[in-house]
């Protein structure tokens, strides 16, 4: 019913009507909903912070403003930059001659298969496990859930592993120093963008600072 007496506080802790809003609250007495809707919305243009909602009306909380992005979109962006940087750069070498190359040829093209297929693996196992909640952006998904077994029992990143992997095995193969600068400045972005989607899985889920303590980023049982 409407028999709640205005010149009480209600339970949402709003002030008890006076003056002006009681007589006015009697006057638009809520019969139907449109009187209410125009009681509201005085109310709140007297006082903005009661139209502020609710945190249960509220939807998906998005991160903070920052440089890369509210959900690393610009991280993504320098990501592809580092990528075609890596392949389109010639390979480049002043100390490399064709005696090195001839002597180092068995270990080169092993390193290269080597990095190919640990590339492979992390890459084809670690979009299997999480193809429900895969995105280009580290911000993850509203509907995610936490993965820890598979490829994710052994790296907390297995898809960035992939491509640090590859350029590894590229880099040795070809032994340049230009695809080694690319190589370390990847590294280097990729464990500050893990880092960030890390503390946006930890406020969407709890118990991942236990998982991180158990599994390593990158590389299984070395980093």
């Amino acid at each position: 019913g409407h028999d709640h007496d205005p010149r009480a506080a209600d339970r949402t802790g709003r002030a008890p009507l006076r003056g002006l809003d009681l007589w006015l609250y009697r006057r638009l007495r809520p019969r139907h909903r449109r009187d209410l809707v125009v009681y509201e919305r005085r109310n709140a243009r007297r006082d903005p912070s009661l139209s502020d909602p609710t945190p249960q009306s509220q939807g998906p909380r998005l991160p903070k403003p920052h440089w890369h992005g509210p959900r690393g979109e610009w991280l993504v962006a320098i990501q592809f930059l580092l990528f075609f940087a890596f392949i389109l750069i010639p390979p480049w070498n002043p100390w490399l001659t064709h005696g090195l190359l001839d002597a180092t040829e068995a270990p080169r093209r092993a390193a290269l298969i080597l990095g190919m297929l640990a590339a492979l693996g992390f890459g084809a196992f670690g979009v299997l496990h999480i193809r429900r909640y895969l995105t280009p952006l580290p911000y993850p998904v509203d509907h995610s859930r936490l993965v820890t077994t598979g490829v994710y029992g052994l790296v907390r990143h297995p898809l960035y592993s992939s491509q640090l992997f590859a350029a590894l095995g590229w880099t040795l193969f070809t032994l340049s120093l230009t695809q080694l600068a690319i190589l370390v400045l990847g590294f280097l972005f990729f464990d500050y963008k893990a880092s960030k989607e890390e503390g946006w899985l930890t406020e969407r889920h709890p118990e991942y600072p236990a998982y991180a303590a158990r599994v390593r980023k990158f590389v299984p049982w070395i980093y």
